[in-house]
């Protein structure tokens, strides 16, 4: 159950990140006409950003519950730090993300990508240390 809940959680987190590069091509693209589509699209997505963001902590919450059995859990192997780790970042991101809605500006949206890079290669290293 517990693998169940982390892939899920990794899928819709790997949606809203996704977001990125609609935005890095909206940016660098060369033909106005892309530019205008991939915006289009993206405005349809980002409505959905925040529901997404809040179905995946709760995904990763389910996934905190399933590994720790419900009760507490000690540091004791390295995907337990990795896990507490993004977790931080988990709410870092979703701190910035909140404050980014109540008023934009640059600063708060680069704090948001950063928080949510740090967030993804935090999770890239869990999921690897969880392999091996």
């Amino acid at each position: 159950m517990s693998l169940i809940t982390g892939y899920a959680a990794a899928l819709l987190f790997a949606l809203n990140l996704s977001m990125y590069a609609l935005f890095y091509i909206i940016r660098k693209s060369s033909s106005r006409r892309v530019r205008i589509y991939v915006a289009r699209y993206t405005r349809q997505i980002m409505k959905s950003h925040s529901a997404v963001g809040i179905a995946g902590s709760f995904a990763i919450i389910l996934h905190i519950y399933t590994v720790t059995d419900g009760g507490s859990f000690f540091a004791s192997k390295p995907v337990y730090t990795t896990g507490v780790v993004a977790g931080i970042f988990l709410i870092l991101t979703l701190l910035s993300g909140y404050l980014r809605s109540r008023k934009a500006n640059g600063f708060r949206r680069r704090n948001h990508q950063r928080a949510s890079l740090f967030f993804t290669l935090t999770v890239i290293v869990h999921i690897i240390m969880s392999s091996l």
